[in-house]
């Protein structure tokens, strides 16, 4: 099956937009913090975040889980991987730069890789090249 140039490229825009997003929301944190607190920013950030999140659901049709577990898991996870994370990046960006935040946060991927790395039971030239060309990326 052979695809053309036209379609291999299909992703770049949306690629773009989301780096764009991305990089725009350290920023969104710095001028959030000149009039709110560090906990507003972050249930602003949270409550733009479900809005959409209905919103598409809504537009595809999407049902949302019913059972109890399911959202107790929900819970669990938007507690520890949105909430918190948010949360602590208003409250350290009272302090540093948002170009800052954003370096320390796109630092995150390497400075985990290492450590896993070296830790691995088979440690394997593959995966400390993968290491080393991750580190090059976001040092660039």
């Amino acid at each position: 099956m052979t695809q053309s140039r036209a379609t291999d490229s299909r992703w770049l825009p949306q690629f773009f937009l989301l780096a764009v997003l991305w990089g725009c929301s350290f920023a969104f944190i710095e001028i959030g913090l000149e009039s709110l607190t560090s906990i507003q920013v972050s249930f602003g950030r949270l409550s733009l975040g479900a809005v959409t999140l209905i919103l598409i659901a809504l537009a595809t049709r999407t049902r949302l889980p019913r059972g109890l577990k399911t959202w107790g898991h929900v819970v669990v996870v938007a507690a520890l991987l949105n909430a918190l994370p948010f949360t602590l990046f208003a409250i350290g960006q009272q302090n540093v730069s948002s170009i800052l935040a954003a370096i320390i946060n796109a630092a995150t991927p390497w400075r985990r890789c290492l450590p896993s790395w070296s830790h691995s039971q088979k440690r394997s030239p593959t995966g400390l090249v993968a290491w080393v060309w991750c580190l090059a990326s976001r040092a660039s």
